[in-house]
């Protein structure tokens, strides 16, 4: 497959009939597993309360966080992208960007499913909540448990990925060389890795 193995070839192909079903589908299944993992963190912590109103609307706000976050930073890294290469005088238009920067969410689909994992593990080895307001210490002991910890591990690993696809797709969206590509990309890039790195610290 050569978005593994020649994702040049890759994105220099996509960049001419760019396909927006498959990008939208990948960001979105990274939204499906966080957004079960924000289920299991809930499930796990209040396992221990009886009411049901009171771990459902936790629930809710977890799933549709996890759903949207990825959605939102999609956007968000393509119009990064999109304005920072405008320094280099890129050309290409922005929903060009938006689907080929879509396409370097797939190795972020193996983070995902180990965080969810881990969030799995980690809920059933914390004791749970035994009061609504003991809920919010619990959810931190979920989410810094060891388990957790060491999926933000392989985050830094799928996000060095991620850079690397997206240099690629900089450079053929934005009709960029190699170069310049990487600069864009590495800002935002930089920044991410340092709040993964900052929440293990």
């Amino acid at each position: 497959m050569n978005y593994i193995t020649d994702p040049d070839g890759f994105f220099e192909a996509h960049a001419e009939d760019p396909d927006w079903l498959v990008p939208s589908l990948v960001v979105l299944a990274n939204g499906v597993l966080a957004a079960v993992g924000a289920w299991y963190t809930v499930q796990f912590a209040t396992r221990g309360l009886d009411s049901a109103a009171v771990t459902t609307l936790p629930a809710i706000i977890g799933v549709v966080t996890g759903i949207a976050v990825p959605v939102v930073l999609w956007v968000v890294f393509a119009a990064l992208f999109y304005g920072l290469s405008a320094l280099f005088d890129g050309e290409g238009s922005f929903t060009t960007t938006l689907w080929l920067v879509g396409w370097g969410y797939g190795p972020a689909l193996i983070a995902g499913l180990v965080s969810m994992l881990a969030v799995y593990y980690a809920g059933q080895a914390v004791p749970p909540a035994a009061s609504f307001q003991e809920y919010p210490a619990v959810q931190r002991q979920i989410q810094t448990h060891q388990y957790v910890e060491w999926s933000r591990i392989v985050q830094l690993a799928v996000t060095l990925w991620q850079g690397v696809l997206w240099t690629y797709a900089v450079r053929h969206a934005r009709n960029l060389d190699l170069r310049e590509a990487a600069i864009v990309v590495a800002l935002p890039v930089v920044a991410s890795i340092g709040l993964t790195v900052n929440s293990l610290l």
